[in-house]
């Protein structure tokens, strides 16, 4: 649903069946501002319904991370194939941070270890991955930022409450690698930066919050 890589003119889709002389399927979600500068995509993408069997048996779930990402299980090979729902970072399988990360994305991922598989292939890192290390993924934390990250990015006070007094810890801080930005900071200094990206003050309400929490630590 993406452009090539070779040269940004081309969508992936179409570029993978005329090579393959195969059918596609996908969740039918096209970058919009990649059809505002190439067009639309040529090939016609029959939609993957979760729970409902494709061609040669493949299994398909919900995107744990309730975007539009569709992990698949594939009974002859005893494989599961993910988008950017995991990746691995230093030698560790991790999933990926999500807004629903212990609502959904763990849950969805553990009623997965039901599946007599025996490997994990990802997109991110390195590809494959044995059931064991599908099973310590589980058990870290998501990477690179916890859900209290996400929730005090979004000012989304109410969610902030909830993971805090969930037991979500104020003081953790995201992954030194983090891609954005925000490396080795806080949730409240999350809160912080997005803040002065937003034309409105729409997470002081997170801040003081967060504060007065970290103060109640002593980390304040």
């Amino acid at each position: 649903m993406r452009e090539t890589w070779s040269d940004r003119q081309t969508w992936s889709v179409d570029a993978l069946v005329r090579r393959y002389r195969c059918r596609a399927f996908g969740p039918n979600a096209f970058d919009p501002d990649m059809i505002d500068k190439v067009g639309p995509a040529e090939t016609e993408v029959q939609k993957i319904v979760p729970g409902r069997e494709l061609p040669g048996g493949l299994l398909p779930f919900r995107d744990p991370r309730g975007w539009h990402e569709t992990p698949l299980y594939l009974p002859q090979q005893g494989t599961l194939v993910f988008g950017d729902g995991l990746t691995e970072r230093a030698g560790s399988l991790r999933v990926w941070m999500s807004p629903t990360h212990e609502e959904r994305a763990l849950p969805d991922l553990r009623a997965m270890l039901d599946l007599p598989f025996e490997r994990v292939i990802i997109s991110h890192g390195e590809p494959v991955h044995d059931r064991e290390a599908f099973q310590q993924a589980l058990e870290r934390p998501p990477w690179p930022a916890s859900s209290l990250h996400i929730a005090a990015w979004r000012g989304d006070l109410e969610q902030v409450r909830k993971l805090v007094e969930g037991g979500a810890d104020p003081t953790a801080r995201s992954e030194p690698d983090e891609p954005y930005g925000n490396s080795d900071l806080t949730p409240l200094e999350w809160a912080v930066n997005a803040s002065r990206l937003q034309s409105e003050p729409t997470h002081d309400d997170v801040i003081v919050y967060l504060k007065s929490v970290m103060k109640a630590k002593g980390m304040a």
